[in-house]
């Protein structure tokens, strides 16, 4: 499963980012859908589980900048 955004939509902060990236090594997570659905799923370590580019690129980024083309991968382990 991948959940992603594209340059003009599913920005994301960059302090939020370094949040999501922390999870990575965590063992399971459960993700709810807006259509309702539900999986537990683990990040897919094996290729880049989260990626993102900065929307201006700077030599000392900030915590406040924005991320864009954000995508998050997961193997789902369980329809829930």
């Amino acid at each position: 499963m991948t959940l992603a955004g594209s340059e003009d939509y599913g920005w994301i902060q960059k302090s939020v980012l370094d949040s999501v990236k922390a999870l990575v090594n965590d063992a399971e997570h459960t993700i709810a859908l807006p259509d309702g659905r539900r999986f537990k799923v683990v990040w897919k370590n094996e290729e880049q589980p989260v990626a993102a580019s900065p929307i201006q690129l700077k030599h000392i980024p900030s915590s406040q900048d924005y991320y864009n083309n954000v995508s998050f991968k997961f193997w789902i382990v369980q329809d829930l």
